[in-house]
């Protein structure tokens, strides 16, 4: 039987859940990174796109990751999403893939990937 916890009112995180839309999340931004590189190599496209699809390419896989998250989990979409994105972006943060927190682009993609993240996870309960 996996195991659950408890934070305060909200229960029955499953960290199983979040590890699958951990993974989940990862992979996508490595193949979609990969799909956008190959892009910008043969069809010598501008680096003014770099931002912008890194953006588009985070939200999306967050999306997926919050949706696989809690459809995984069966519940609690919402708080699967959130975490799961404060997960991401912990690790993201410590092995140093994305920009300084300073800056106003950085608090754009956190704030777009947190709600992306939610979203997916609210979409994907069972």
């Amino acid at each position: 039987m996996e195991k659950h916890f408890s934070i305060g009112p909200v229960k029955e995180i499953r960290p199983k859940a979040l590890f699958y839309g951990l993974i989940s999340a990862f992979l996508c931004i490595l193949i979609l990174t990969m799909i956008f590189t190959s892009f910008i190599y043969f069809f010598n496209v501008s680096e003014f796109y770099l931002q912008p699809a890194s953006l588009v390419i985070s939200v999306l896989s967050l999306f997926l990751g919050g949706y696989i998250a809690s459809h995984t989990a069966g519940q609690r979409g919402l708080i699967h999403g959130i975490l799961l994105a404060i997960l991401f972006f912990l690790l993201s943060y410590l092995i140093g893939m994305i920009a300084p927190w300073g800056s106003m682009q950085s608090i754009l993609k956190i704030a777009s990937c947190a709600l992306a993240s939610c979203l997916g996870g609210i979409c994907g309960v069972k």
